[in-house]
């Protein structure tokens, strides 16, 4: 016998007949940052100030592919910035505008 299992999809979690419990979809999730575009005010070694276009000031560090391709920011580059959505002074660079 096959042990196959019964799912009701919904958008954002599955429903599994066979053991009754909901299932949270992992694909789901990628939308929950909050993207805005920004200029470098520092570029210390970890830690990277950027003012967002509101006028924000936010503390950033570089994304894992910007690191991994040692993409370089310098101060006055346009950035894109994902901010936490728990933290909204907290981000993550993750592309340079050029």
């Amino acid at each position: 016998m096959q042990n196959k299992k019964n799912y009701i999809k919904d958008e954002k979690t599955e429903f599994d007949t066979h053991e009754g419990e909901y299932v949270r979809n992992s694909k789901n999730n990628v939308g929950d940052h909050v993207e805005s575009d920004g200029i470098v005010l520092e570029a210390t070694r970890g830690v990277i100030k950027v003012e967002l276009t509101s006028g924000q000031v936010v503390l950033a560090h570089l994304s894992g592919k910007m690191r991994q391709n040692k993409i370089q920011i310098l101060p006055d580059d346009k950035v894109k910035v994902k901010l936490s959505p728990y933290d909204l002074t907290r981000g993550i660079i993750v592309r340079r505008i050029k």
